[in-house]
């Protein structure tokens, strides 16, 4: 396999290399790939001149191509300039793959965990308008641009690609990771701090999150008042159950030990708490 300084400088001389070549056996099907010959392709061919590496601002957005974000999250992201957002083919690969091959390769690459090759190949597709309309009307597309724009801790992209697009019940488990753990690192920033339990629940309450990526169905954690009551009644005779009253008490409400035990244990700190603000 060429290296990647000898592709570079393939890249020049007017070759195209094959999907295997970039991405080794991440490609689906790299036989039935029609590339288009060398000769179609300009002496100059190469990675976008203008793609410029920045720290601190916003990186490339498709959908938004007036005015970049920028965002005080954003590490080691690029930016797209104005102009360069063109309906012109003359980018490298713009004749090379389809629509759909875009899609697979970036889906093969999410499922493979390889996060760097991902944003290495978005970068490298052409910046043509008509086609950047039609990738983001794809759900695995926008999902790996969201997973990109995470990692490179973009995180205004990411609200912005979650928020607008809406995403099948499938989808839901990992973006829904993504959105909270993204709202985590900026608390966590802010703060100065590592976030406790209690910390991340305020988050969670104060970012709720959309229902482009949620049901609207609420988890509770809440036990049903009789659970609640007779856990009561137990307390009230011994704040302090051994590991066989809490696999009794299990049984009779219906919930594991180690959620009895828990209860106990946060009724025992309000009571603490409380009789300490009354002294």
């Amino acid at each position: 396999m060429r290296t990647r300084a000898a592709l570079n400088r393939s890249f020049q001389c007017g070759y195209i290399p094959s999907p295997r070549e970039f991405f080794g056996n991440l490609f689906p099907n790299p036989e039935a790939l029609r590339l288009s010959s060398a000769s179609n392709v300009t002496a100059s061919a190469s990675f976008p001149e203008k793609l410029e590496r920045t720290v601190k601002e916003s990186s490339f957005n498709p959908e938004n191509k007036v005015s970049p974000l920028t965002s005080s999250s954003t590490e080691n992201s690029y930016v797209f300039h104005q102009s360069e957002l063109g309906t012109d083919s003359s980018s490298v690969g713009a004749d090379c793959l389809s629509p759909q091959e875009i899609i697979q390769i970036c889906q093969n690459l999410e499922d493979a965990g390889d996060v760097e090759h991902l944003s290495q190949f978005m970068w490298s597709l052409p910046k043509r308008v008509d086609l950047w309309d039609l990738l983001n009307r794809n759900e695995d597309m926008l999902r790996a641009r969201a997973l990109v724009a995470f990692h490179s801790r973009n995180f205004r992209e990411l609200y912005s690609i979650l928020e607008r697009h809406t995403f099948s019940k499938v989808s839901h488990p990992k973006l829904q990771a993504l959105w909270l753990e993204a709202h985590y690192q900026e608390a966590e920033r802010l703060r100065g701090r590592s976030l406790g339990p209690v910390d991340k629940y305020r988050v969670r309450k104060k970012f709720p999150l959309p229902r482009t990526i949620w049901d609207g169905e609420q988890k509770t954690h809440c036990f049903k008042e009789r659970t609640r009551s007779l856990l009561r009644e137990w307390y009230l005779q011994d704040p302090y159950p051994n590991p066989l009253k809490k696999r009794e008490l299990a049984i009779a409400t219906g919930l594991t030990p180690t959620q009895v035990g828990n209860w106990f244990k946060n009724r025992r700190q309000r009571d603490r708490a409380a009789a300490s603000k009354n002294r």
